[in-house]
């Protein structure tokens, strides 16, 4: 029920992070998390800090063996979540390690983010796979294309702004009709221009990095869409044309590059009813071949080819898919070996073999929160895009 930097949560404690019962998307995902605990805090008497993901689970379906010592079970969590204990030291670890088993303590438990099915740039392959452009170009085409066209009218550029901003931040379609009623009624109560006059200025010198940066995103997409809703004279301005132009100079770029090329992103989980070379993606059918690759990108072998098949690691306590995830194997050679060995000893032929590197650590996986992204392999035909395999001559 572990993996590297995963555990599970239990129901009750998952609604209490997350105020579930109170947010209208009731719908499961996973959580990266922060945590931690001081040497007076329960049974665990050295300070503990740590990080991971966490999966929501039913705990009352956990079999225990003694049936009569039956604990409540709130959180269980992975040795390897736990951070600054020096485990990986040379020698042996200089801070002393907890140890596996059931610990009362009283924790600090903090919601980092929640899974959510999103895009990634694929500008990072074109490197390892240049030929692979070949099936990108019409694409690429179309889009030059289209802003070209458009980048004369500040009313389709400002529209394109909106959808681009909309993407970015991945809107559900909740959000999305309960932020433009917002826009309506601030157009209707006649509050944008007062908002511009007190606020636009010191919005858009804000420090990029900041948080306040992204309230300065928020603010202009509001003031644009809001234009488009009502009157579109703000459009004529000269801060709005600037954010307009340097929007348009940025999509110009991202073309050139091949930012805009994405596939879809999800977070990971591990699964051990998933073997080396399979995957599951939850809106790709099973059996299908499934080009996938961990961002930050290493190197062209971390392009993995794998068989989609569903398992029940996707699944939240109430039956339905978790919500932005995509489960992977977490197969190491002694796995694999110790399969190939059990089929053998039953001479059972098979066409199993132990490779040079696993899935996992072709792509560095771990699963702390990082995101694979993932799509059709038949969706891209030039064969420089399947990865090469690794032939070891002896």
């Amino acid at each position: 029920m572990v993996g590297d930097c995963y555990g599970q949560i239990s129901t009750q404690l998952y609604d209490k992070l997350t105020k579930r019962p109170e947010q209208q998307d009731k719908s499961y995902r996973i959580i990266q998390h922060r945590f931690g605990w001081i040497e007076t805090d329960g049974e665990d008497t050295k300070y503990r800090f740590g990080k991971g993901t966490l999966r929501p689970y039913n705990f009352d379906k956990i079999k225990y063996s003694d049936t009569n010592n039956n604990p409540k079970i709130d959180l269980i969590l992975p040795l390897s979540s736990f951070k600054g204990t020096d485990k990986d030291h040379p020698d042996k670890p200089t801070k002393p390690q907890i140890q596996p088993g059931l610990y009362k303590q009283k924790i600090w438990l903090g919601e980092k983010s929640q899974s959510e099915r999103g895009k990634t740039a694929i500008s990072q392959l074109l490197a390892s796979f240049p030929q692979g452009i070949k099936d990108f170009a019409e694409e690429l085409e179309v889009q030059a294309q289209k802003l070209a066209e458009a980048q004369d009218d500040p009313r389709i550029v400002a529209q394109l702004y909106c959808e681009n901003y909309e993407k970015r931040k991945e809107f559900s379609e909740e959000q999305k009709k309960s932020l433009k009623q917002e826009i309506i009624e601030s157009v209707k109560a006649d509050t944008v221009g007062k908002q511009v006059e007190n606020n636009f200025d010191e919005d858009l010198e804000l420090n990029d990095e900041s948080d306040e940066s992204q309230k300065g995103d928020m603010f202009m997409y509001k003031l644009i869409k809001a234009d488009l809703l009502g009157h579109q004279q703000l459009l004529e301005t000269e801060k709005v044309k600037q954010e307009l132009s340097r929007f348009v100079q940025g999509q110009w770029r991202d073309i050139a590059v091949g930012k805009t090329l994405t596939f879809d992103r999800g977070m990971i989980i591990p699964s051990k009813e998933l073997k080396n070379g399979e995957i599951c993606v939850t809106w790709i059918d099973e059996n299908e071949k499934v080009l996938n690759f961990r961002s930050p990108f290493l190197n062209s072998n971390g392009l993995c080819v794998s068989s989609n098949k569903y398992v029940e690691d996707r699944l939240a306590p109430d039956g339905t898919d978790l919500q932005g995830i995509i489960v992977v194997n977490d197969e190491d050679h002694k796995r694999i070996l110790t399969r190939i060995e059990a089929l053998e000893a039953q001479g059972i032929q098979h066409n199993e073999v132990n490779p040079l590197e696993t899935e996992s650590q072709r792509q560095a996986r771990d699963f702390d929160g990082d995101c694979i992204g993932v799509v059709l392999t038949s969706k891209y035909s030039t064969p420089i895009l399947q990865p090469k395999l690794s032939i070891e001559l002896c």
